[in-house]
């Protein structure tokens, strides 16, 4: 069980997976988009993200909602990342172009997220101490 699992339980999991699974992921965009994926790109971003929240942890409720708020960054840098390659902005053949925003849409980047944030050195965890 991952970081984001464990955080989040019950909320994490049901944003992630659904009835229509493949290959153990969400859906089968989610699946092609982890297999052309290194995750590279975003090893730096995640650990930036992750930094940034640890370093100002008063400004979230509590753990989870700090969990909540790295997830939605990580997400949202993926799929505008994805969107970006894919060139979908400057498409000038709108079914292409429909085609290429179904498949972003169709990802489910809390799931993307998740994979990147549970690649974090364990010896990050947790989130912060309150004292």
């Amino acid at each position: 069980m991952g970081y984001i699992e464990e955080t989040l339980g019950d909320w994490a999991t049901d944003s992630v997976k659904d009835e229509h699974s493949h290959n153990g992921w969400a859906s089968y965009e989610t699946w092609l988009f982890s297999v052309h994926d290194d995750g590279s790109s975003f090893d730096d971003y995640t650990l930036e993200s992750w930094n940034d929240i640890k370093n100002n942890a008063d400004d979230y409720e509590d753990e989870e909602a700090a969990a909540k708020e790295l997830l939605h960054r990580v997400s949202e840098y993926a799929k505008e990342m994805i969107s970006d390659q894919l060139g979908i902005y400057e498409e000038k053949n709108l079914l292409k172009k429909d085609v290429l925003l179904g498949f972003v849409k169709s990802v489910n980047w809390l799931e993307i997220a998740s994979g990147y944030i549970d690649a974090i050195p364990t010896s990050d965890h947790p989130l912060w101490i309150k004292e």
